[in-house]
């Protein structure tokens, strides 16, 4: 399998913004940029709103019996938006939506980065199997991912709003801790 991190998806992303453009109901599609970047890879408009993908590529290889294996890095289901993933090695797409991003995060006991998986986690390709579809497919699964997830995103992006909210207050107050803490004026309670 080859593995590469940094500008791996790419072709991956040129690919996908190529498969979006060609569909009328997807508008003013670009790559995100600026602040729009840490939101997806891919800005688009869909049915009047503002929408992203977040584009990874994964070159699999086969297994023993068979099945494709292959591992996505730098998942972020905290953003609840759909992952579009290209596997060139058999010219496969994966669409996955937001909800199944979440419910593969919960079984994870931590982040791949971090404590979180919600914030940060990998996934293998052979866990995705079920949302692989052909190019000609990708287009409209994304348009069924956002729409299939259009009514629990706005509670999820909620509760993680909160989660986020509460990291933020816990690390200001372990930041103060660990400052004491540094310069000898406190020892930690």
């Amino acid at each position: 399998m080859v593995e590469k991190i940094s500008g791996a998806g790419n072709k991956a992303e040129e690919k996908c913004l190529k498969l979006l453009k060609a569909k009328p109901m997807f508008t003013e599609v670009k790559r995100a940029s600026g602040k729009c970047k840490p939101l997806g890879d891919i800005q688009f408009i869909y049915k009047n709103a503002s929408h992203y993908v977040e584009v990874k590529q994964c070159t699999s290889k086969e297994s023993k019996n068979k099945t494709r294996i292959g591992t996505i890095n730098q998942i972020r289901p905290m953003k609840f938006i759909p992952l579009v993933v290209w596997d060139p090695s058999v010219d496969s797409w994966y669409v996955v939506p937001a909800s199944k991003q979440i419910e593969m995060a919960l079984d994870k006991l931590r982040g791949q980065h971090n404590e979180l998986a919600w914030e940060c986690t990998n996934i293998s390709i052979k866990q995705i199997d079920a949302v692989r579809c052909n190019e000609d497919q990708t287009a409209e699964r994304i348009a069924r991912a956002i729409d299939e997830d259009s009514t629990i995103c706005k509670n999820a992006k909620f509760i993680f709003s909160n989660l986020l909210t509460k990291l933020r207050s816990l690390k200001k107050d372990t930041d103060e801790k660990i400052k004491e803490v540094l310069s000898n004026k406190a020892v930690p309670q």
